[in-house]
């Protein structure tokens, strides 16, 4: 090769990008990337081109390049990986093995996982690093603190002494002495309130990881452990968490594919048709599993002896047993949480994982919860769903009799109608004329506040500093430093600040700050002028959008404030 190195970089970047997407889209993408280098070009087509016909994870010379077929790593005991020394074996899956070990500057006792080297293909060095220094911020007390993370250099198999070196992958991290999760709740003996209170703090963490948009992907007990010192949780394992890129609107895997486990991945990740539909709501779905087996030593779905394609499929299908079809002593609040944490349907889950946890302290304080039970609507549905052919064959008769009642009165509905229709066109007349003359001036104030409002945004974007935060900046941050300065851009345009707050309230609604996205959208509603054509259609959007966030807050009152005459405010707008 006469390559230098920072070619071969750019090469295991390149490659491993163009691994994920589909063979009839790698061409072109990889045509774009490489530009006018040809050699950059042709040496990434061969190492793609002999990725599709190898036997092995690709061959030799692209094992070598991308850091494949480095040493066994469930047989390194005793080894130094950098700063730390290997003495115990305490786990192994299927995309790694760790380790209890020590480190020898600040001399402690730490958990290092070591990838398997086979992770490496679909990572590549530079999404390795990048991604694992978006796991190291993630500070809380209940999730295990991640010192370093690295790439060890170490010999190929077969090549001592000679310049073809692979790359190990490993992460060190804080080692938590304990069992887990449900392991302790069994040996401690714990109360019904107890295990609840251990699930909703494991909660409070999950949801400070989503704050850093990290999505942990593979929540199972064997990835909680609870600290025998202190009794208190530890997340751990954010090995294929996906993190919420700030650069692109995709979500990123730490593996580069959908990862989990059968029995706790959500529908959605069972699915793996759009990887987009994973969110927060996923981790939320998994929460809902681990306080089911918590709570009775069970599974919701019985996924023993399938295949994978069966495991697959169940998840995405199947309605999950009830809590108290396996316990009926167990308290109908805590089966109403689970069922809308687990629900099918992720718009119906918690939109939050503190709002899981807030609801389950409700319980523990004897407070309603915040959510209700499945409705009447929600349970036929589902019933529907399970009886498929039954609801078919007695929906025809129905059907039958229904037809048979229309045809003896559509006499009389046809006449009635003519004479509504009638009384109608009148009035629909006029309304269409205001309309239309409403989304005229519309329309011209819309033009006029549009180029503002896209430079305020363009400079919103373009404010941070690389002396201030660099790519740690984040759009929560940059939202939070932008907020006083609305009103003062928009002084003498209340129109396009009432726009700006919206999009702010959205943005900040969308992240679950739901108590300062209400405060944006009220003061998007109070400066509307109202002698604007816009005013009647933006205020009644705003109305809305209070309803909604008033929800999601647990106000049921205020927001039912919001809706009182909502319909006689709208009519004018849409008749």
């Amino acid at each position: 090769m006469t390559m230098i190195q920072e070619s071969w970089e750019q090469i295991r970047e390149l490659v491993a990008d163009a691994m994920e997407l589909s063979a009839a889209d790698r061409k072109a993408f990889v045509h774009q990337r490489a530009g006018e280098n040809q050699e950059l070009l042709s040496e990434a087509m061969s190492l793609l081109a002999a990725s599709d016909t190898a036997t092995g994870v690709i061959d030799s010379r692209t094992d070598a390049e991308l850091g494949l077929g480095g040493p066994d790593v469930i047989s390194m005991r005793g080894q130094s990986i950098g700063r730390y020394e290997l003495e115990e074996l305490i786990g192994e899956g299927a995309m790694s093995a760790v380790y209890r070990a020590w480190q020898r500057t600040p001399r402690r006792e730490v958990a290092v996982k070591l990838f398997r080297s086979s992770i490496a293909l679909v990572d590549a060095r530079v999404r390795f690093n990048r991604e694992a220094n978006v796991l190291a911020r993630l500070a809380h007390p209940n999730i295990a603190a991640i010192f370093e993370s690295g790439l060890h250099p170490c010999e190929a198999p077969g090549s001592e002494g000679s310049a073809s070196a692979r790359v190990l992958p490993f992460i060190a991290m804080e080692f938590v002495r304990g069992p887990t999760i449900t392991q302790y709740a069994r040996q401690k003996k714990l109360t019904v309130e107890q295990r609840v209170e251990l699930l909703a703090t494991v909660a409070r963490a999950v949801h400070a990881a989503h704050q850093q948009a990290v999505i942990h992907c593979d929540l199972k007990p064997q990835n909680v452990l609870v600290d025998f010192a202190t009794g208190q949780p530890k997340v751990l394992d954010f090995g294929i968490a996906r993190v919420i890129s700030s650069d692109t609107s995709t979500l990123q895997s730490t593996a580069g594919v959908l990862l989990g486990t059968p029995g706790y991945m959500s529908p959605e990740q069972a699915s793996a048709s759009n990887k987009e539909s994973v969110d927060i709501r996923s981790d939320i779905y998994s929460l809902g599993v681990m306080l089911f087996e918590l709570l009775t030593n069970a599974m919701p779905l019985d996924l023993s002896s399938m295949t994978v394609f069966q495991t697959l499929r169940t998840i995405e299908t199947a309605e999950p047993r009830k809590l108290r079809d396996i316990d009926p002593i167990l308290p109908a609040e805590l089966e109403t949480v689970i069922c809308v944490a687990m629900s099918r349907d992720k718009s119906l889950r918690y939109a939050s994982a503190a709002a899981m946890a807030d609801d389950l302290a409700r319980f523990l304080r004897h407070e309603p919860l915040q959510v209700k039970p499945p409705g009447t609507w929600y349970v036929v549905r589902k019933f529907a769903r399970r009886h498929k052919g039954k609801v078919i064959a007695a929906s025809c008769g129905v059907l039958l009799l229904a037809v048979a009642t229309i045809t003896s009165s559509v006499g009389f509905v046809r006449a009635e109608s003519a004479r509504r229709f009638a009384e109608t066109q009148k009035d629909i007349a006029q309304q269409a004329e205001v309309r239309a003359q409403n989304a005229a001036k519309a329309s011209e104030l819309a033009q006029l506040n549009t180029t503002r409002i896209n430079n305020f945004l363009l400079d919103l974007l373009k404010s941070p500093s690389p002396d201030a935060g660099g790519k740690t900046v984040t759009v929560y941050g940059q939202i939070q430093k932008t907020i006083p300065l609305i009103g003062e851009r928009f002084k003498d345009a209340p129109l396009a600040e009432s726009d700006v707050r919206t999009i702010v309230g959205r943005a900040l609604f969308s992240m679950g700050e739901f108590d300062q996205a209400l405060e944006q959208f009220k003061l998007a509603r109070d400066v509307m002028p109202k002698d604007s054509p816009l005013w009647l259609g933006r205020t009644a959007d705003l109305r809305v959008e209070l309803v909604q966030t008033h929800r999601y807050l647990y106000q049921p009152d205020e927001a039912q404030k919001e809706l009182e005459g909502l319909e006689e405010f709208a009519r004018p707008l849409v008749g």
